[in-house]
């Protein structure tokens, strides 16, 4: 998944993790934000999303990242490429936080053409079969919010695979905000500029990542977590060698035994950044559902 943004005033930054023992332990006076209250009002808010609620019994999570989260001022927006599979039916849709009134979710081709729209309220929905295979483009567009608003938006397919269920996305988020590590982050402020979430449903062994995130300089933590059946999260972050580059160097990581590692970082302007989470453990190699959240110390 490659991330792109709409050039703001704001800082741009990035998912960045940082090795135990790699770097000094970071002194940090976190902005004021309520992150986990938004973030557990846009996740209450999928579950009673129309869409969710009639939903058939094909439906499931799409391969790879398939949840992504991103705070916006009013007027901003925000894309994410995907790849989307020739003949499989999609359903795409978005919410927010409470103080996300309306929103816009649109599909746009590789070459920029338009392809489909839903907006004008705080529930938009895209459903989709594309006649060929190839990257597309979804943006996120806060239309009218109370402030800065914390958008979702979840993709899903229909296939036999028939395991679309929220209960492990509340889970993770559970126990991400429940863990005594993230509650000295409460009041933390959303990383700007860049999807600050993203996740999705992976077997053990199995990792995905989001690229092309261009950091601006600043304190960084990156907060990771998983299902109630994961039980060990790896998180892990490189310096790509250019634009649109998946290799480069391993700069930082948390390899640590847990389901909710917790890394602190600093980070200087001018790169490109991969992001990548793994589920290292998880019960019966069942699958189970990760995601990173990005925070930012910024005034």
């Amino acid at each position: 998944m490659r991330a792109e943004h709409q050039p703001s005033t704001l800082a741009i930054v990035v998912y960045v993790l940082i090795v135990l023992g790699l770097a000094p332990t970071l002194p940090v006076t976190w902005a004021q934000e309520p992150v986990f209250d938004y973030l557990g009002q846009a996740v209450d808010k999928l579950a009673v999303h129309p869409s969710a609620a009639n939903l058939n019994d094909h439906s499931c999570f799409s391969n790879g990242s398939c949840i992504f989260g991103v705070s916006l001022d009013t007027g901003d927006y925000h894309e994410i490429t995907a790849n989307f599979d020739e003949g499989v039916n999609y359903l795409v849709f978005g919410t927010g936080d409470d103080r996300i009134l309306e929103m816009d979710l649109k599909l746009i081709s590789s070459t920029g053409v338009l392809r489909l729209q839903d907006g004008g309220n705080a529930y938009p929905a895209l459903k989709f079969s594309p006649g060929t295979s190839g990257e597309m483009r979804l943006r996120i567009t806060n239309i009218n919010s109370l402030g800065a608003g914390f958008s979702v938006i979840l993709i899903l397919e229909e296939n036999d695979a028939a395991d679309f269920s929220l209960d492990q996305l509340k889970e993770a988020f559970d126990n991400v905000a429940g863990t005594s590590t993230a509650g000295s982050l409460i009041a933390s402020r959303f990383a700007r500029d860049t999807f600050c979430l993203f996740g999705g449903r992976l077997r053990e062994g199995q990792s995905n990542y989001l690229y092309n995130s261009k950091p601006g300089a600043g304190n960084f933590a990156l907060v990771g977590a998983g299902s109630d059946n994961v039980s060990d999260v790896d998180l892990f972050v490189y310096r790509q060698r250019g634009i649109d580059s998946t290799s480069g160097r391993l700069i930082a990581r948390d390899a640590e035994s847990n389901n909710h590692p917790l890394s602190l970082f600093t980070v200087e302007s001018g790169y490109y950044y991969l992001v990548r989470h793994k589920n290292h453990t998880s019960r019966n190699d069942e699958p189970g559902f990760v995601f990173s959240v990005l925070l930012h110390d910024s005034p």
